[in-house]
């Protein structure tokens, strides 16, 4: 979900140069996240079964290190979806 300020008009000169940082990401025991990631311009992240394979064992030894339980998992040819629980805060390891 994304959460929008209120920013007057006076206010705006002041961004328009500037980027805007993402929100900070909420983290808690127990919290269900949706993870995304996906190619710069959209271009292909996995080019084979192959990639796919290793991506997943790479995954697997994530979950297994930081203790996250994964749900359900997509893998496209140039993003991927994950939905998982973390034990602990730590997601951002």
């Amino acid at each position: 979900m994304r959460r929008s300020a209120q920013v007057s008009s006076s206010d705006r000169s002041s961004f328009s140069h500037s980027p805007m940082a993402r929100q900070g990401r909420i983290e808690f025991a127990g919290a269900c996240y949706h993870v995304t990631a996906r190619g710069h311009r959209r271009e292909r992240i996995f080019r084979s079964r192959q990639d796919h394979a290793e991506f997943l064992g790479f995954l697997r030894k994530a979950l297994e290190r930081f203790g996250v339980e994964l749900h359900h998992y997509a893998l496209h040819a140039n993003h991927y979806h994950l939905l998982l629980t973390t034990r602990v805060p730590n997601l951002s390891r």
